[in-house]
């Protein structure tokens, strides 16, 4: 008699418990608002189960951003500048959009990192 194998997974965060997880990009500029484009301010970047996954994609979104501006002998301070003033900047909500940023990621220190490794400083 063969029995059915039960794959064990780990517990479920209190925020992948409540719902999907959404990772949108906010436009720099519109945090300026003679700038802003009211139709370009929020960018959803995708919907995910789980919080590993939806960090994952707020990651690459860092990263894609640091990788195409990052020019060789650049220091830290003048790419975390483009960081702040150029790229979008990375969120993670729930969808039932309670929660203004699910805890466990940070843009701005995972850019502070990755610009600090990648400039050697």
């Amino acid at each position: 008699m063969k029995t059915a194998q039960t794959q064990l997974q780990p517990p479920r965060t209190a925020a992948e418990s409540r719902g999907l997880l959404k990772t949108e990009a906010l436009d720099t500029h519109a945090l300026e608002p003679e700038k802003a484009d009211p139709e370009l301010q929020v960018r959803r970047i995708g919907e995910f189960e789980t919080v590993a996954a939806a960090i994952a994609m707020a990651r690459k979104t860092v990263e894609v951003f640091l990788q195409r501006t990052f020019k060789p002998g650049m220091d830290a301070k003048t790419l975390l500048a483009l960081y702040h003033t150029q790229a979008e900047h990375p969120m993670i909500f729930r969808d039932d959009d309670s929660t203004f940023n699910v805890p466990g990621f940070n843009h701005i220190r995972y850019a502070m990192t990755r610009v600090r490794e990648l400039c050697g400083d």
